[in-house]
């Protein structure tokens, strides 16, 4: 996946095209980490789409219905107080970072006009969405940081709206072909996707190896030649969004660029919008992930069912093996029966002489010391029909 800041830039380009001069119409939370803005411009409705989530965080025009909350967030209640039939003025990458600033013009509660501006920083887990006032002074976050979360940026309601920490990493938008060279010769690493992605800002890991499969002839000035190229097509706005897809149909990564790095073994399917692209790559994914989610669910409630029916199964066995000695209840009552007349109340178990053996041997019968002789027979009586019915039972 592929959002990185070449892909902001794209997308940013198409937003304020599409976006800038339009009125924002309503304003929804959906999710915990999501906000959408449908946006009047021109005779079209728009619905911006800004997701903070870590897994997938994105900025783009989208088409989907998601069900909203009956109680909307506060922050959405904060958006709207401060949002509400409020005009886009600008759409912004600032420097070549993954953010976005949306700057908006208002009215607050006297009807003076005030100037607004949100701040959608696409960044992994580390992504976010901020409303500021017109000094940028942070007025609500959809994920506050404080400081047990993070030592060396806090982003909280009060604050002065900073930009992430940099990295040491150059800007490749400014770069010379000295510079680059300079840097490659001096690099310790091992390939030249690998110099690209960590020398400069803002280019992922796919652009990296598009550079260099570009380049082909391994070497400085080859790589140049590639790499400048591809930041010619992001100064002068040339993008082509497109979707790299496998062998089954599955999406595997999306770019503001040509994706030619995979050969025959993927297709891609190129689109004016970089919105489209953004929104079926995302749609593809969460299904995706809809699909594993439901099928682990059902494994689960499968090996959940299966296992009830394993322990039954052996508590079933169990009595039927109990219930074999249906026999020998019944043997017990009839010599209890046939030597009432020798027991005695009190008596824990007596040996009698089996009859219907044909060597007739003595066995030894338990007896309930509680129970009179003709209650302990009709006790083994009583468990012989017990037993009797339960291996009908049991064994259907």
């Amino acid at each position: 996946m592929a959002f990185d800041a070449g892909m902001v830039r794209c997308v940013c380009s198409e937003l304020s095209n599409k976006l800038c001069g339009g009125r924002i119409d309503k304003i929804h939370q959906p999710e915990k980490d999501e906000i959408l803005l449908v946006i009047r411009s021109g005779s079209e409705n728009y619905k911006l789409v800004i997701s903070a989530s870590a897994n997938n965080a994105r900025i783009h025009l989208g088409t989907d219905n998601k069900e909203n909350p009956p109680t909307p967030p506060q922050f959405c209640i904060l958006l709207r107080k401060h949002l509400s039939s409020g005009r886009i003025t600008e759409i912004t990458q600032l420097g070549f970072e993954r953010v976005v600033r949306i700057s908006v013009e208002s009215k607050d509660e006297m009807g003076y006009p005030q100037k607004r501006h949100i701040y959608a920083e696409i960044m992994g887990k580390y992504s976010n969405i901020m409303l500021t006032d017109g000094d940028d002074k942070i007025l609500g976050v959809i994920r506050p940081v404080d400081f047990t979360t993070s030592q060396k940026r806090q982003v909280l309601s009060g604050m002065k709206y900073e930009m992430p920490p940099k990295q040491d990493k150059a800007s490749p938008l400014e770069e010379t072909r000295e510079g680059f060279i300079s840097k490659y010769e001096s690099f310790r690493g091992s390939s030249e996707d690998k110099f690209i992605s960590s020398s400069y800002l803002g280019i992922s890991s796919l652009t990296a190896r598009e550079i260099s499969y570009v380049a082909q002839d391994t070497g400085a000035l080859s790589l140049w030649y590639s790499f400048s190229a591809c930041m010619e097509l992001i100064k002068s706005c040339r993008f082509r969004p497109v979707i790299v897809y496998d062998d089954n149909g599955k999406p595997i990564e999306y770019s503001f660029c040509d994706i030619r790095q995979y050969g025959s073994s993927a297709r891609t399917e190129y689109h004016e919008s970089a919105s489209r692209v953004i929104e079926i790559y995302f749609r593809s994914r969460d299904n995706l992930d809809h699909t594993r989610q439901r099928g682990a669910d059902l494994f689960k409630l499968i090996n959940n069912i299966k296992n009830r029916i394993v322990k039954k199964t052996q508590l079933q066995l169990t009595e039927l093996e109990m219930a074999d000695k249906k026999e020998e209840y019944k043997l017990y009552g009839d010599l209890i029966t046939a030597n009432i007349y020798a027991l005695k109340r009190g008596m824990t178990s007596v040996r009698l002489i089996n009859y219907y053996d044909e060597s007739c041997p003595e066995i030894e019968i338990p007896l309930d010391s509680r129970l009179s002789t003709s209650q302990n027979a009709q006790m083994y009586y009583k468990k012989y029909a017990k037993a009797k019915n339960a291996v009908i039972e049991l064994e259907k």
